[in-house]
């Protein structure tokens, strides 16, 4: 059974995308930490990845430090082609110094049901044991629409180094599944294969992450904004279920169905480069290692192991 971390690699992009709108993005606030601008700004921004993604936000500083700011994603894949989620939120910026703020803030994520927001993956993938049985299993992980809440905060030093940290935990209506089905290399008079089992473990619930990213970056005015983050994402001790269908030909077996608990935990790493030449554009690039995401239950034979994902991004920002 041990099978079943080679046909799960793609499980990674489940939570470890779920909670960012833009794939390789910092979400709406997330470049507040980069400039130390404490002024009255509107900035737009406009970012393509290498998974074909296209991601348009805006943001708005008010005066007393309140931020409001929304941001958009539509997915030009051919197979899930169309609008993928819509973020909004507002945060409140609190200037400790004249180098050191916090920022408490909250969103909510809508997630477009019509298009390939769950990451699922192939229904099944198809395995045959040594001894000619075979084994058949797959898995599919829906994120539902989130909220959440959290802060960031931010120290600059005067020669350009900054360093920033932002929590956030968010609650999520998601769907996660995962099933098997093991025929016998013998079959029954009809000639058709002799189901062993069909097992199935997964929950659906309101899974909560708790996320943690921590940024170093450098400014050169007018030059370059360099920067380089890690987050990680994780979940715990999330109610779900197992099961365990009888076979055919003991139909008067009754359906053991069993609660179990599930945990999950992925780590993000991106850098991140912007020129600072303009006026008021400001052109970038990313990249992101979007890390393996591994789940845990013991309704499961192994753990999945999902493998990691290089994304890359280009876009540009304008302030008015």
């Amino acid at each position: 059974m041990k099978k079943i971390l080679s046909i799960t690699l793609a499980v990674s992009a489940a939570l470890s995308t779920s909670a960012m709108a833009s794939v390789g993005g910092n979400g709406i606030f997330g470049d507040v930490a980069f400039i130390n601008d404490k002024g009255t700004n509107t900035s737009a921004a406009i970012s393509q990845n290498d998974v074909n993604e296209t991601v348009i936000g805006a943001t708005h500083r008010m005066e007393n430090g309140v931020f409001i700011g929304g941001e958009t994603t539509y997915d030009w894949n051919s197979a899930t082609s169309g609008h993928k989620a819509t973020t909004v939120g507002a945060g409140y910026r609190f200037n400790i110094s004249e180098n050191f703020y916090i920022m408490p803030q909250a969103s909510y994520t809508f997630r477009d049901h019509a298009s390939d927001y769950s990451y699922g993956l192939d229904p099944f993938a198809s395995i045959q044991m040594d001894d000619g049985t075979n084994w058949n299993a797959g898995t599919d992980y829906n994120v539902g629409d989130t909220w959440s809440v959290g802060f960031q905060s931010a120290y600059h030093l005067d020669n350009g180094l900054f360093f920033a940290a932002r929590y956030t935990y968010e609650k999520s209506d998601d769907d996660f599944s995962i099933g098997s089905i093991v025929t016998s290399p013998i079959s029954d008079s009809s000639m058709n294969p002799v189901i062993e089992t069909a097992p199935q473990a997964g929950f659906n619930a309101n899974v909560g992450n708790h996320e943690m990213e921590l940024t170093v970056g450098y400014k050169l005015d007018n030059v370059a904004l360099l920067s380089a983050s890690w987050k990680q994402t994780k979940f715990s001790d999330v109610s779900g279920y197992s099961n365990s269908y009888p076979v055919p030909e003991q139909l008067m077996v009754p359906v053991n169905t069993s609660s179990t608990k599930f945990k999950g935990k992925s780590d993000d790493f991106e850098v991140r480069a912007a020129y600072l030449g303009f006026e008021n554009a400001m052109p970038f690039v990313s990249f992101t290692r979007v890390g393996d995401h591994t789940i845990k239950s013991n309704a499961m034979p192994s753990n999945l192991v999902g493998s990691s994902e290089n994304v890359l991004e280009v876009g540009f920002s304008y302030n008015f």
